[in-house]
């Protein structure tokens, strides 16, 4: 069974490189862009994948059929209480859903539940620690136990995880690595756990090898599959983290020798009410490019709150089949080809 390797670094690799500026990152090695969509469409080197991910989410981008037919009253009432004038649109609601009238009830509570939460933490300045408590995971639970994905992705708390080992975080012109940049949460094959901790067991030195980009022992035998940076409104710009986060998971695949490394590694940002989407991919230059931002919704309105939700369902359908398919393609292979 072949290992995954990685070095600690030594204290020759102690000095760091702050980055100031969202735009010095693309003078680093990998250089790393962020890319508009509409620029992006006007190329031709997207890879397929990232384009059939892109299609996914099309429909939560001009979201149609988001909510249950049969929630409509109530939510027109509940806006009409609140001297809301403008209703959710005609097409935003499904006509074909195929939800329990018990699972309707219980959607319509947690949205209700998750707009007060939303609603008091942007009315009393909260800190983004709140903003994750209160919303963000609970959003991500209720869609992944509304379409029964709890057991097949989990979420975990990775902000206290440094990238490492060092040699993974982009260097500059002097070959001196950025400053460590940590994100919030991931969404992780929760699936492939067990299948995870059997590899390990099977490894030459299964101490000295890790999944994804971090070497701590809790989180290393983790499948990532999607980078979560959460801010309040007006804090730090959440791309720098996100884009070095995902930068060094890029080369850590190139690192193993994984054979299509450019599939695409997709990151939300949360900033207060503000949910967006950002596609990581590698093109053909070896440069990391963050394509976006899609917006997905936001957490002020209704409406926004069934629009996180559908295309977080999306996503947790794209982790759930095509992430899953890429691993065991890549990493499964890679890691239990050799097994007798």
């Amino acid at each position: 069974l072949r290992t995954i390797s990685f070095n600690p670094g030594s204290k020759a690799d102690s000095k760091v490189s702050p980055v100031k500026e969202l735009s010095e990152l693309k003078y680093y090695n990998p250089s790393i862009l962020f890319i508009a969509p509409e620029a992006q469409r006007r190329g031709s080197d997207t890879p397929e994948t990232v384009r059939s991910l892109i299609l996914q989410f099309e429909r939560c981008i001009y979201p149609s059929a988001i909510i249950p037919i049969e929630l409509k009253g109530r939510l027109e009432e509940e806006l009409r209480k609140s001297n809301v004038v403008v209703l959710p649109p005609s097409y935003a609601y499904d006509h074909d859903s195929k939800k329990s009238p018990a699972d309707v009830e219980r959607l319509w509570e947690e949205v209700k539940i998750l707009f007060r939460q939303a609603a008091r933490c942007r009315s009393q300045a909260a800190h983004e620690a709140n903003w994750i408590d209160e919303v963000a995971i609970p959003m991500i639970q209720l869609t992944l136990s509304q379409y029964s994905l709890s057991h097949v992705i989990g979420i975990k708390n990775v902000d206290s995880v440094k990238i490492s080992p060092q040699t993974l975080l982009p260097k500059n012109d002097a070959g001196i690595p950025v400053q460590v940049k940590k994100i919030d949460y991931v969404l992780t094959l929760k699936s492939d756990d067990d299948r995870a901790e059997s590899a390990f067991e099977n490894m030459e030195n299964p101490a000295e090898c890790s999944l994804n980009q971090t070497t701590d022992d809790f989180h290393r035998r983790s499948l990532i599959a999607v980078n979560i940076e959460v801010k309040r409104e007006h804090g730090i710009d959440p791309l720098v983290q996100l884009g070095i986060w995902s930068a060094a998971g890029f080369k850590k695949r190139k690192l193993d020798g994984d054979d299509d490394e450019a599939f695409p590694m997709p990151g939300l940002t949360i900033v207060g009410h503000i949910w967006e989407l950002y596609i990581a991919f590698m093109n053909e230059k070896e440069q990391v490019a963050l394509l976006g931002p899609f917006h997905i919704g936001c957490t002020d309105t209704y409406f926004g709150i069934f629009q996180i939700i559908a295309s977080l369902t999306a996503l947790a359908e794209w982790v759930s089949e095509d992430y899953r398919a890429w691993v065991e393609r890549v990493i499964w292979q890679r890691l239990e080809g050799g097994r007798e």
